[in-house]
């Protein structure tokens, strides 16, 4: 499911997220889920839930991890190899 995910996001990365409002999030996250198939749909619901679910610690550290993941995404596709 979070391959899905980091999938999904890095598809909208070129969309800046720090100039946006809460209403043009929604509309872009809207956009988006109208192009996405069914079983995706499943999965973000999924996901969005298991994120709700969590606690503000759990929440942060997450955020971290992805954080730190997506800044070093290239060094470890690299080191994958």
């Amino acid at each position: 499911m979070l391959n899905v995910s980091n999938s999904l996001m890095r598809r909208t990365s070129h969309i800046s997220l720090d100039t946006m409002s809460t209403k043009e999030l929604k509309d872009a996250i809207q956009k988006k889920l109208d192009e996405v198939p069914d079983t995706i749909l499943q999965e973000v619901l999924e996901y969005l839930r298991g994120f709700q679910a969590k606690t503000p610690e759990e929440r942060k550290r997450l955020a971290g991890l992805k954080r730190i993941l997506d800044e070093k995404r290239d060094l470890l596709l690299r080191l994958a190899k």
